[in-house]
Formats: C-alpha cells, sequence, structure tokens
C-alpha cells in the first residue's frame, strides 16, 4: 500500500472522529494548541478564546485535586488515561464528558504534546444520578418504616430503665440522708443507674446508626461480632412485640471482620429477620433464628423462621420491587429488593435455600 493512500485512510479516519467526538491537543504544560468545532460546542468558548489557555477554565469543583495530580501522574509517566470530566461551560452548565488522553513522543523519548478525544455522556451520567437518588429515597423510606413500626416498643424499653434510674435515684437520696448513710446501698444503686444509663445509650446510639445515610461511606473492615450487635439491638424490640422467641447461634470469633459499610448489613439483617418474625407472629411456634458461620473465605449468615416453606410462585417475585405478601399498609415491598442491592454492592449473595425445609434466607459476604 503506497503512502499515499495511508495517508487518504489516516485522513478519512480522522475526519470520522472529528466529526462524532471533541477532540484537543495541548502542549506538554497542558496549554491548547488544537481543538475542533464539537470540543468548542461542548464547551461554549470559541476556538480563539482556548488556544493557549489551560484545561482549569473548565473545573466544575466537583472534583478533588486527588484526581487532578492523579491524571498528571499518569500521563507524564507515558500512561493513556481515561476517565469521565464533569466540566463547567462557559454559561455555567456542567457537562460530563467521557475522556481519553494519550501522550506524545519525540525522537528523543520526551513527551511532546498531549492528545485527547471526549465524549458527551451527560446523559448517561444524569440518569445514573437520579436512579442513585431514587434508590437511597427507597432506603429511607424502608428505614423510616422500620423505625415507625419498633416506635413505640423502643419508648416502652427506654422508659422502663428511666423509671428504675428514677427510683434508684430516689433511694440514695434517703440514703444520703440517713443518719448512719449505707454506703454499700449507695454503691449498689449507683451501678444500677450506671448499667441501665448504658442500656439507653445503647439503644439510642443503634437508632442513631440505622437512621443514617451511608451509602456515600467508603467500605472499611468492621467486626462482625458489632454488626450482629447492631441489629439484634433494634430486632430484639421487633421479636418481644410480636411475642417471637429469637434465637441466635453465633458460630464466628468475636475479631472476625468484613469488609463493608456497616449500617448498610444491619438494615439488610434487620429487614430479614423483621420478615421473619410477621412470617410467624400469628402461628402455634414462633420462632425465628439467626445462625452465623463461615463457609470457605465468606461470611454465612442465615435467618430461619419456623413458618412454612414460600410457595414456588412467590418465590419468584421474592426480590421484585413493590412485590408484598404483607396486608396493605404493613409492608413496602422494597426491603429484598433494596438488601439484594446492598449485599451484591459488598461482592455476595442473599438468596432463599430451597433445599431447607423452613424458610431460609441467606446472605454471603467475602471475608476482609
Amino acid at each position: 500500500m503506497s503512502n499515499e493512500i495511508k495517508k487518504r485512510e489516516a485522513q478519512t479516519i480522522s475526519d470520522a472522529f472529528d466529526s462524532i467526538a471533541a477532540i484537543f491537543i495541548t502542549d506538554p504544560k497542558g496549554c491548547f494548541i488544537y481543538v475542533n468545532d464539537i470540543f468548542c460546542e461542548l464547551t461554549g468558548y470559541t476556538k480563539t478564546e482556548l488556544i493557549g489557555k489551560s484545561p482549569n477554565v473548565f473545573k466544575s469543583g466537583l472534583h478533588p485535586e486527588e484526581f487532578y495530580k492523579k491524571l498528571w501522574s499518569a500521563l507524564l509517566s507515558g500512561e493513556t488515561w481515561r476517565g469521565v470530566f464533569c466540566n463547567k461551560k462557559k454559561n455555567g452548565e456542567l457537562v460530563w464528558l467521557d475522556t481519553i488522553i494519550r501522550p506524545i513522543f519525540n525522537n528523543n523519548n520526551e513527551i511532546e504534546k498531549f492528545v485527547g478525544i471526549r465524549f458527551n455522556v451527560t446523559e448517561n451520567v444524569q440518569n445514573k444520578l437520579a436512579l442513585k437518588a431514587k434508590e437511597e429515597e427507597l432506603v429511607a423510606i424502608s428505614k423510616f418504616a422500620t423505625m415507625g413500626e419498633i416506635s413505640g416498643f423502643v419508648a416502652h424499653e427506654i422508659n422502663n430503665p428511666l423509671t428504675v434510674m428514677s427510683l434508684a435515684a430516689s433511694s440514695i437520696h434517703s440514703a444520703l440522708n440517713a443518719e448512719s448513710p449505707d454506703i454499700q446501698k449507695i454503691k449498689k444503686l449507683n451501678t444500677k443507674m450506671i448499667e441501665v444509663t448504658n442500656r439507653i445509650s445503647h439503644i439510642v446510639l443503634a437508632l442513631r446508626d440505622y437512621s443514617r445515610n451511608d451509602s456515600t461511606s467508603i467500605m472499611d473492615s468492621c467486626r462482625v461480632s458489632e454488626i450482629i450487635d447492631d441489629a439484634l439491638l433494634i430486632t430484639e424490640y421487633i421479636a418481644k412485640s410480636n411475642g417471637v422467641d429469637l434465637i441466635v447461634e453465633n458460630d464466628v470469633d468475636d475479631e472476625l471482620l468484613i469488609k463493608c459499610r456497616r449500617t448498610q448489613i444491619s438494615q439488610v439483617l434487620i429487614n430479614l429477620i423483621k420478615n421473619a418474625c410477621d412470617a410467624v407472629h400469628s402461628l402455634e411456634k414462633m420462632e425465628v433464628k439467626l445462625k452465623i458461620t463461615v463457609k470457605s473465605d465468606a461470611l454465612e449468615i442465615r435467618v430461619l423462621d419456623s413458618g412454612i416453606r414460600i410457595p414456588d410462585e412467590v418465590v419468584a417475585r421474592l426480590f421484585t420491587p413493590y412485590f408484598t405478601t404483607k396486608e396493605k399498609g404493613k409492608g413496602t415491598g422494597i426491603g429484598l429488593t433494596l438488601s439484594a442491592k446492598i449485599i451484591e454492592a459488598h461482592g455476595g449473595k442473599i438468596f432463599l435455600d430451597r433445599e431447607c425445609h423452613q424458610t431460609c434466607f441467606v446472605v454471603t459476604i467475602p471475608l476482609a
């Protein structure tokens, strides 16, 4: 193939890209030396306004400085960089751009310039952001529904310790005013007050953590024992209020770790235990069992109830959004769907064990 033909083919390819994508070339310092028409359309600036300028003019403020440092580190080490920028146009409008930037070297193996190509993906990103916002809204709805169900019982659980504290304080007051104060009695009453105060504190902290939005937090190494305790502090109220025996069989070490968003995993367990309590609350045998074990390199949590197996026609729709078998007003139909999304985001699985003679949901999460 002659050089002339090769040049024509190269030009044809270049023209094709030039007609569908934003193309730019910068000097080694990152200042523009060429931009095409589409690039100007996506920025709102003219070629004259851009040539010689730095891309800093497009900064939206949505990316941390670390983002740009990593980009430049990759390019200056000779790597091709790819990522999505959120840029600010001249009129202030935000635009999301899928971008590829590649360094070009001269004969001395020095970076001569950078060539970049960009595609407008604003609509896709906005759709994803809208979907994420909707999912976060559903998480909040699910949490508030649970909080509404247990609020009355939690109030009862807090009032009881407060009554104990009031009586203990009154007794201490009387003991101190006696001619010969019984120090041992006062110490015992004081210890009781500390115990019930800690009880109330644990309940309040559990509710606060449960209601918190941690969808944007990073995954961290957490003790499985603490996650289980978080879930039980709330679900034991649900079980008691329904007359359900909640049994825990924990066969894992107290120091066992998983990498997760702690409150999200607690939310999944709370949802599964709550569903199990709802399923058995009118049966002769009302029992829910939580079994925690390690299988291979994963944590396995089973939530079993004493009810009958779920019919096949219901199983097929269990994880479908807004599907519920509960009475009207008693279920949102989003708990299992959200639980599945949370566990999948943690690299795990959630499923119904059809080989079990009871209703048994299984959650597996990789160990840290």
